[in-house]
């Protein structure tokens, strides 16, 4: 709370806690302060509909998202080299149409 006081003091707006999962530790910080709380996704975090209510302000993903598409490539991958099998490869594919829909104009 110190350091979250020191932040304000030099104009943030917001407080950003890596790592923090207990929801007791989460909304004691989100009460002591009024930066706007972020947290990180991790492993026993709660759903973010229920870490709003303990005053979350945003969830952040991080890594995670390229981390499971990079797990993910190198099974494809490995297993394309073992077999030759290219079915795998379109199973959860995205249609081009879909990816191009993320990025509108």
């Amino acid at each position: 709370m110190a350091r979250a006081q020191i932040y304000r003091d030099a104009g943030a707006d917001g407080l950003f806690v890596l790592g923090v999962t207990d929801p007791e530790q989460i909304r004691d910080i989100a009460d002591n302060t009024d930066l706007l709380l972020n947290v990180i996704a991790w492993p026993d975090l709660l759903p973010a509909d229920r870490l709003a209510e303990l005053g979350v302000r945003r969830v952040s993903v991080g890594s995670w998202i390229p981390q499971t598409l990079w797990a993910n490539t190198a099974k494809l991958a490995a297993g394309f080299l073992a077999d030759g099998n290219s079915e795998p490869l379109f199973t959860d594919a995205a249609a081009y149409a879909q990816i191009n829909d993320c990025f509108p104009d």
